[in-house]
């Protein structure tokens, strides 16, 4: 007979609750093994998802640390610039800064014709101030000096250098002599008006200025050396001449 037939002949001789019985029977064995197929299958998928939601939270966790590493990094890059360019101590811009900046200022007063003023300015006997109450108060009227200085000029324009130890200098762009001599004695005045307070006393500081002032109106001479040259020519005359001066020179 044919496959299957064997079977049926014999479900068919058999009395009909039988026949129902046994069909009965074979179709829960099918049903059962749906159902155990059915089962595993959902505890695949169910494994499947629970993988996925792992690795779900993994990507996601991996992502923050990511995105985090990436703040500290940038912040670790803006640290190294400041570095680079900066002071340390007094948070003005550094000699490194000043010979790049200065010769682009410089470039740019010469190329478009604009005024261009440079302040030298040093702290009246600073040697004393370090002698009679230690470094560490030194160190309090730089950044005394730094905050004064910063206070009376444009951020967005002018810009202030420590070359060292007790020697700053303003570059002012777009500032020609009577705005050079203007910003110094609005320094002077403002630095010896507000002492340092350092412990339990005060420091009386005061600071003198030197200013070169370039006019395209009135002078072709211009260079790196000429205008750090010419202020410190009139940082020195205003030193004779006592503390808490000022003195400005025109480029002839």
């Amino acid at each position: 007979m044919k496959h299957g037939e064997p079977y049926l002949a014999d479900t068919l001789l058999m009395p009909c609750g039988d026949r129902i019985a046994v069909l009965a029977h074979s179709r829960q064995e099918e049903i059962d093994k749906l159902t155990t197929i059915l089962t595993n299958y959902n505890k695949e998928i169910n494994s499947l998802n629970s993988s996925l939601h792992n690795a779900e939270a993994k990507i996601e966790a991996q992502s923050v640390a990511i995105e985090e590493a990436h703040r500290e990094l940038s912040q670790t890059y803006k640290t190294l610039r400041e570095l680079e360019w900066g002071d340390p101590l007094t948070g003005a811009y550094n000699r490194h800064y000043y010979d790049l900046a200065l010769v682009k200022e410089i470039n740019r007063a010469k190329r478009y014709s604009r005024n261009l003023s440079f302040l030298a300015i040093d702290v009246d006997d600073f040697r004393k101030i370090n002698e009679e109450y230690g470094h560490p108060a030194g160190d309090a009227v730089l950044c005394h000096v730094a905050r004064a200085i910063t206070a009376c000029t444009r951020g967005d324009i002018d810009w202030l250098a420590r070359l060292g130890n007790d020697e700053f200098v303003l570059v002012m762009p777009e500032t020609d002599m009577q705005g050079c001599m203007t910003v110094g004695t609005k320094l002077l005045r403002r630095i010896a008006e507000e002492p340092v307070i350092y412990k339990d006393g005060l420091i009386n500081v005061t600071i003198s200025a030197g200013g070169a002032t370039f006019d395209p109106m009135e002078s072709i001479r211009l260079s790196y050396q000429e205008l750090p040259r010419i202020a410190d020519k009139a940082l020195s005359d205003a030193q004779k001449k006592g503390p808490n001066t000022v003195e400005v020179t025109r480029i002839d």
